[in-house]
């Protein structure tokens, strides 16, 4: 049983060629974060794993530096160190160790998201810069294709986004029905017989246009248990997201805001 989980917004082999090199890594956890489909060709995954990057001439003054670049559609983020490593100015890392020896590599355990349009996927694996030496000599991982590829069975579509409407200060806007606004809705649509859920959080928060105020808006799962529809072998369920917020007697302008829906998926294939 695999188990996909998709967020919506309303790795080994050593080789080098020329001045960049693949580096061996140990991966412990993937998690895909957003599947690409038929509205979004954009694939996000989270990663742990261990890299493991040589000294290329023993030299202790030697470093590697984490920089992120988007290559063909494809690039490694918000890279975290989980490893201790005494002898660092981030994101550079130097070859010692705590008592400031040699080192002959870095062993670095790192949590980070690799992004790639599945556009551009012509293989089994690709590469993602991961940083670079000293030396200018640029270092990268290989990420497995099939962690990538689209779920052709599920389709996700922000059908409406949320619209609290207008109230006077001091009033409650509300998307329920007779409220002062229309909620968001996401149509997820898949094959007869697949598992998902939907799930949102409790709560949100809206910004003034001109960032001087913030209001809280509760967010609720209008149908949460509706049953979806049936044609052509297929599922689909039109999920409606509604919110609730007080404003204050000093509320004053336009707010805007965003949240992040989870839709975790499970393909028992």
């Amino acid at each position: 049983m695999k188990k996909f989980y998709i967020f919506i917004m309303f790795l080994l082999s050593f080789c080098v060629f020329g001045k960049d090199i693949c580096i061996d890594t140990n991966i412990f956890s993937v998690e895909k974060l957003s599947i690409p489909n038929g509205y979004n060709p954009m694939s996000i995954v989270r990663a742990k794993m261990e890299v493991i990057i040589e000294n290329e001439d023993d030299n202790p003054e030697n470093y590697f530096e984490f920089s992120a670049e988007n290559i063909d559609e494809r690039m490694i983020d918000r890279v975290q160190v989980l490893t201790q490593h005494y002898y660092s100015d981030p994101p550079r890392y130097y070859f010692r160790d705590e008592r400031g020896n040699l080192l002959k590599e870095l062993r670095l355990l790192i949590d980070c998201y690799i992004y790639c349009d599945t556009r551009y996927l012509r293989s089994n694996t690709f590469s993602c810069k991961l940083g670079r030496m000293n030396s200018g000599n640029r270092i990268f991982v290989l990420c497995d294709t099939k962690e990538y590829i689209p779920i052709h069975n599920l389709k996700i579509e922000v059908k409406d986004n949320m619209d609290l409407g207008q109230i006077c200060s001091g009033g409650i806007l509300s998307t329920a029905p007779g409220g002062t606004g229309t909620p968001a809705k996401i149509v997820v649509s898949g094959q007869e017989g697949k598992h998902f859920e939907l799930k949102i959080p409790q709560s949100t928060t809206i910004t003034n246009t001109k960032g001087n105020d913030t209001l809280k808006v509760l967010l609720n799962l209008r149908n949460k248990y509706l049953l979806p529809s049936h044609k052509d072998g297929k599922e689909y369920t039109e999920f409606i997201i509604d919110g609730l917020c007080k404003t204050k007697n000093s509320s004053y302008g336009k707010y805007r805001g965003s949240f992040v829906v989870r839709v975790e998926y499970t393909d028992e294939t």
